[in-house]
């Protein structure tokens, strides 16, 4: 129940300060799992806030993608063509859930879910049209059945995103359709600076202790910006 309010609570703020624009784009996400809980999965979605660049993006145009432009324009301010970019400013907001807490707890009928639930603003910037680079800061909620809702601040001081097709296509022409940058592969470190104890989840009191984690992050990841955009033509 913990759980389901504090995710209807910040859907609430996000389309509260985000609308018009829906998730402009969706993943699946993968941490790999903490010295205690983990590994945690689910659904991510993705929002550009700000762009830059010096070309400004010429006018929608009507068309058969017309009915998707619903997803959001790739931009909430000053849009600019995504290969004209040089960097940008996206939120993210993420459900997963752990696949297993191997900690002790009292009562071995216990529920052990652990769910965690994450809200991040970050900074991209685009070294090449294949791949793009940056660095996020958030807050990261852990609520199950078993224990009260806490939170911890956490980063990721560096995010890779390849866009896997695009990179194939470089390898053919010069420059290789936009609507190929729909599809990536994301990959981060995702670091958790506070200390976890055993009785933070609920477990036996003394059973579990750690000063930090550092976990890898994976994601597979489709931009409906490049779909939109192409179908708009």
């Amino acid at each position: 129940m913990r759980r389901g309010s504090l995710a209807l609570s910040l859907c609430v703020l996000v389309v509260v300060v985000f609308q018009p624009a829906p998730a402009q784009a969706q993943f699946w996400r993968w941490i790999d799992e903490m010295s205690g809980p983990g590994p945690f999965q689910g659904p991510g979605f993705e929002w550009k806030l700000v762009c830059f660049g010096d070309q400004p993006d010429s006018p929608a145009r009507g068309g058969r993608g017309e009915a998707l432009g619903i997803l959001g324009p790739g931009c909430l301010t000053r849009p600019v063509p995504p290969r004209a970019r040089r960097g940008w400013v996206n939120v993210e907001f993420d459900l997963l859930k752990a696949d297993k807490n191997p900690l002790q707890y009292a009562n071995r009928e216990q529920d052990r879910d652990v769910a965690l639930t994450l809200l991040e603003p970050s900074v991209w910037w685009s070294p090449a049209i294949w791949v793009d680079t940056g660095v996020g800061l958030g807050v990261a909620w852990f609520s199950g059945p078993g224990f009260p809702t806490f939170h911890r601040a956490f980063f990721e001081p560096i995010r890779v995103n390849l866009k896997l097709l695009t990179l194939i296509g470089r390898a053919r022409s010069e420059n290789p359709p936009e609507w190929l940058d729909f599809f990536s592969i994301r990959a981060s470190a995702v670091v958790l600076p506070r200390s976890f104890r055993a009785e933070d989840f609920g477990a036996i009191p003394g059973t579990f202790q750690t000063s930090r984690e550092v976990l890898q992050s994976y994601a597979v990841a489709v931009d409906f910006e490049p779909l939109i955009r192409y179908l708009r033509r």
